[in-house]
This record gives structure tokens, C-alpha cells and sequence, in this order.
């Protein structure tokens, strides 16, 4: 087990071997870490694993093979309480239409889980529910249907109410896919000043990580990135060596050309 007390590292994979769900592939040998402060955008393309290796990372599966670690916790020496505690930890954005709840409005969407973490009536938490949908932009939307939202809209709903658990670690999963531009433009931007913590009334996460299938809209000077390719992981480094990058799936990812 690793020493909880170095706080620097909130996860890490050591020679992991991820199953996924889309078919009989694996991605193996995954070496990986989040530390603190650090933004990490993994991308790949249809059915690369992308789902999988991140709902990993956040505890929701195990991997079948190597060790994981949620800050610094090895998860095989932990128990099932000690286990719901770390995951709670970690705020988790879901592809598509976020698996939010469909007989529940946008608030309510929100205040369901926040009451229940916090073990009080829904009532007693919608000041923050209402702050975190400003925050978002999503204040004239706190009483709409779900059904009445843009599957993007959806996202950030999503997005709004992992960011109302005040999450140590942020995983968000393919948020610019089937997007607008304008919506795009929304999810680079909230989430480049999240990240440095440019956000007021908002407790910023200690580490983000966002999977993609296109480079191009993140590249920024702090961010991490990696690829995922026929079942490996490829650290690509800082956004000068994913320029540089000769693999040519990572080149597409990042130009439109092999």
C-alpha cells in the first residue's frame, strides 16, 4: 500500500490491463498517474477503449491485471467501505446524455445525490445546487425536463452535478462529442479556467482528465496527453511532443492528416 500521506498522487495504474466492454480487446501495460494540479486529455478513436480505461481509473470497474491506486490507496487492500469512500472522491462526467435522471428536472437532478451525501432533505441544498447551474450557465434551466435539453446541455448537467460533490479528481468522458461549436468553444473554456482554478464561488478539482477524439481543441502548455491505439497506451507528454508525435494516429488526432 501506498503512503496516503504524499498527497501529490491522486491515482495511478501500474501495468494494468483494462477489459473492455465493446468486444474481446484489452488495453494492457498501463502505466499512468495523475498528480495533483495536473490536466491529462486521453484520446483515441471509436471503440479504442476510452469509456473503459476511464470508468477504471475512477474505481467503477477493476482492472483484470496490475496494481491501481486511488490516492495512494492500493484498491485490493481495501475494503468495500474504504473503497465507496475513495470513489466518492472522484467526480465522474458520463459520454452522451450523462445518465442523468429522466423523471427529474435539472435541479433535481442535482439535489438528489447532494442531499443524499450530505444526509439531509433535498431542500436543504438547493442554495448550492442553484449556485453550481450559475456557474454553469445553466440557471434558466433549473426547472426544465430533461427531455426539453440538447444531449450537450445534458453533459453539462452531467457535469454540473459531479462539480456540486466538490470532487478531489474530475474524469469526463468524450465531452465535445456530437457538439456545436458554440458548445465546444463553452466546454474548453470552463474547463481551462476550472483548472486554473479562475472559477469564483467554485472549490476547483485537484486533477481533471477528459478523454477526446480530436487534439486539437486542448492543446495548451499545461496539459498531459496520451493516446490509445489496438488495446496500448502511448504517453505522448506535454502538447510540444504530441506535436511532434510520428505516430500517425495521434498526427490525425491533431491535424486531420496521417
Amino acid at each position: 500500500m501506498t503512503d496516503e500521506s504524499d498527497n501529490t498522487e491522486l491515482l495511478r495504474v501500474d501495468s494494468a490491463v483494462i477489459p473492455c466492454t465493446t468486444g474481446s480487446i484489452q488495453i494492457r501495460d498501463v502505466n499512468w498517474t495523475l498528480n495533483r494540479g495536473e490536466f491529462h486529455v486521453i484520446g483515441g478513436l471509436n471503440w479504442s477503449g476510452k469509456t473503459d480505461l476511464l470508468t477504471t481509473l475512477a474505481g467503477l470497474q477493476r482492472p483484470v491485471g496490475g496494481c491501481q491506486y486511488l490516492f495512494g490507496v492500493d484498491i485490493d487492500s481495501a475494503s468495500r467501505a474504504e473503497l465507496t469512500d475513495l470513489r466518492q472522491r472522484i467526480g465522474f462526467v458520463f459520454e452522451q446524455d450523462g445518465r442523468l435522471f429522466t423523471d427529474l428536472n435539472v435541479a433535481e437532478n442535482l439535489a438528489l445525490p447532494l442531499s443524499y451525501h450530505r444526509d439531509c432533505p433535498p431542500g436543504d441544498v438547493m442554495k448550492d445546487v442553484l449556485r453550481i447551474l450559475r456557474i454553469c450557465g445553466l440557471e434558466t434551466r433549473a426547472t426544465s425536463n430533461i427531455s426539453e435539453l440538447s444531449r450537450s446541455l445534458r453533459r453539462r448537467v452531467g457535469l454540473a452535478r459531479a462539480l456540486a460533490m466538490e470532487p478531489e479528481v474530475l474524469l469526463i468522458d468524450t465531452p465535445l462529442g456530437n457538439s456545436d461549436p458554440v458548445q465546444c468553444r463553452w466546454w474548453v473554456d470552463f474547463l481551462t479556467r476550472l483548472h486554473r482554478n479562475k472559477i469564483a464561488d467554485m472549490t476547483a478539482p485537484s486533477g481533471i482528465v477528459v478523454t477526446v477524439e480530436d487534439f486539437g481543441a486542448w492543446l495548451a502548455p499545461e496539459r498531459q496527453f496520451a493516446l490509445l491505439e489496438n488495446g496500448r497506451f502511448h504517453q505522448l507528454g506535454d502538447s510540444a511532443s504530441l506535436t511532434d508525435s510520428t505516430l500517425p494516429t495521434a498526427r490525425e488526432m491533431l491535424t486531420g492528416n496521417a
